[in-house]
């Protein structure tokens, strides 16, 4: 009987009780927090894998440009806008398998930010648009009842492009969005018409419960054409090109993420 006691009482159990315990506050802690902010509103940040989110965040939390690497768990936190206001922001992977995870937080967003890497959209364009479609589809299905939030696409790495017509930041950055912007519109375009011509069949399997997102990519353009983000009918839909660079944010800030800042900042 002592030896039981003695054995339920060692240091060793006691420590790692406490370690669990811990483990199990910090759990609820930060469920708690994310609960309580999105009843506020959150800004989403959204974008495939590698396209940069987690270096944004982190730039805007500890106003550094910090090393990286590629995240894959969904990171929540604040960060301080200059006029004095704190924004929570949910930074969600952007991993296949991963990448819908912000459709448990979208009724409570108050912007969705999608981050493109705008030196390579042109070879990947058709799986960025893929992972945007599967956005814009979940903004067009929420319920009326429910706002739906502007979205932010941003071009971000433009000081990775190059062309020797172009000097300054920012003409790199106008650079970077026209090509992201184009890129985009094709590949969205080409995913319309394509699941435009499967409508028919998908509609004979409606009974099974497959449905076709093409009304996601709906435009107000009576004449016809090709998809346009100014033509969408979902939300308002904006560009920006934005870029970050190793160093204090101070240092980066007038080719960095300024034009970011105060775009959020209109959306409080």
């Amino acid at each position: 009987m002592i030896n039981a006691f003695r054995t339920l009482s060692s240091p060793g159990l006691v420590t790692e009780s406490l370690f669990l315990l811990l483990i199990i506050v910090a759990t609820y802690a930060l469920w708690m927090w994310a609960q309580t902010h999105a009843r506020t509103g959150v800004v989403l940040l959204l974008g495939p894998t590698d396209a940069g989110k987690t270096s944004i965040l982190s730039s805007l939390i500890y106003r550094q440009v910090l090393h990286t690497h590629v995240s894959l768990q969904t990171n929540i936190s604040s960060i301080l806008l200059p006029n004095g206001h704190t924004l929570p922001v949910i930074d969600v992977p952007g991993h296949p398998r991963m990448r819908g995870q912000f459709q448990e937080y979208l009724s409570n967003a108050r912007a969705v930010v999608f981050v493109v890497d705008a030196s390579n959209v042109s070879r990947i364009g058709p799986s960025v648009a893929e992972h945007l479609h599967l956005v814009l589809n979940a903004l067009v299905s929420l319920p009326p009842s429910v706002p739906v939030p502007p979205v932010l696409i941003l071009a971000h790495k433009c000081d990775a492009l190059t062309n020797s017509k172009i000097s300054g930041i920012s003409g790199l950055q106008d650079l970077a969005v026209t090509r992201v912007r184009t890129v985009l519109e094709r590949e969205l375009e080409m995913r319309r018409i394509s699941e435009k011509g499967a409508v028919g069949v998908e509609d004979m399997e409606a009974d099974r419960g497959n449905t076709s997102d093409v009304g996601s990519l709906d435009y107000c353009n009576a004449s016809g054409g090709t998809f346009r983000f100014t033509q969408w009918e979902g939300s308002m839909v904006d560009f920006l090109g934005t870029t970050l660079g190793i160093g204090s944010i101070e240092e980066t800030s007038h080719n960095g993420l300024h034009g970011l800042t105060q775009w959020l900042q209109s959306r409080l």
